[in-house]
């Protein structure tokens, strides 16, 4: 029996787009666009290379690869990644006040936890989460320290992981026991099409 439900954020909660990071930059005055693409590379290298992500580790891998950028405008740019979010839908509304009528709900991020918690308030759904477990707190997915720490003391299979990711959200937790439905297309797990066809499956 499912008692907590799990659900990754990007592209399962909150639509990321392509054009987001440059958008930030922007904000912060980066109009550079040779800049701005160094600044993008690197931030894809340091999410797949580090396992522990932070404003800290981030902050020395940019830095360390000798691009032109200061730690105080790194922080600048994290901190404009609050603005990237889109207001929750009716339907993703009516689909939390639901499962968190009968669930413990938590989310599973590998991002830094303040700009995730607020990217959620700002859409209007932080509220419904009991916690927001983050790469900042713990090693990031696919690693288990993660999911074990969400899973908190709850068996394995009472808990259900939704997320868009086969190798980094769906594979680590059911190899753990956990319940899992991937947004997206397969043929070996749950899936759905959108998050908020969930409702249907609980």
């Amino acid at each position: 029996m499912i008692k907590k439900v799990l659900f990754d954020l990007d592209n399962t909660l909150i639509k990321w787009e392509n054009n987001y990071k440059y958008l930030s930059m922007m904000e912060v005055g980066i109009d550079d666009p040779v800049l701005a693409k160094q600044i993008d590379i690197a931030t894809s290298k340091y999410e797949e290379n580090i396992d522990h992500l932070s404003r800290e580790s981030f902050t020395e891998y940019i830095l360390s690869l000798g691009i032109n950028i200061t730690k105080e405008k790194l922080n600048e740019l994290i901190d404009k990644d609050c603005n990237r979010y889109q207001k929750a839908s009716k339907e993703l509304i009516e689909l939390l006040e639901y499962l968190s009528s009968k669930y413990e709900l938590a989310v599973v991020t590998n991002w830094f936890g303040d700009i995730q918690s607020k990217r959620l308030e700002n859409a209007g759904i932080l509220k419904y989460f009991e916690k927001v477990y983050s790469s900042d707190k713990y090693t990031k997915k696919p690693n288990k320290e993660i999911f074990i720490a969400a899973q908190g003391n709850y068996k394995a299979n009472e808990c259900l992981m939704v997320g868009d990711s086969v190798d980094k959200d769906i594979i680590p937790a059911y190899n753990l026991g956990m319940n899992v439905i991937l947004i997206g297309k397969s043929d070996k797990y749950k899936s759905v099409n959108n998050v908020v066809e969930i409702k249907e499956m609980l």
